[in-house]
């Protein structure tokens, strides 16, 4: 049994033709940088001329989008002497019962 029966009018929902809005974001980033990149540039650096704190601030802000985000990790070691390995070793060669 169909949901919907063929040939029905659409409702509801985005219209046909309008664009999904992350793409739409995204496109305005793009033309920002694309057509005022110098300008931007103008004021970054009237900015650390006048502000050196803010601008900092917004370089680092930047950097999110250009430098990879890196986790950190964790590791765990143990230095096991001769002795202890030899006795693992004889354990593990003694019979079962």
């Amino acid at each position: 049994m169909a949901q919907f029966e063929k040939g029905r009018k659409k409702t509801g929902g985005r219209k046909k033709g309008v664009p999904n809005h992350s793409n739409f974001s995204r496109e305005r980033i793009i033309s920002f940088v694309d057509n005022d990149f110098e300008t931007f540039i103008a004021k970054m650096n009237e900015l650390a001329n006048e502000d050196a704190k803010a601008y900092v601030g917004v370089y680092v802000k930047m950097l999110q989008y250009v430098v990879p985000t890196l986790q950190s990790t964790h590791m765990e070691s143990s230095i096991e002497t001769k002795s202890e390995i030899l006795e693992q070793i004889l354990h593990l060669m003694q019979p079962t019962t």
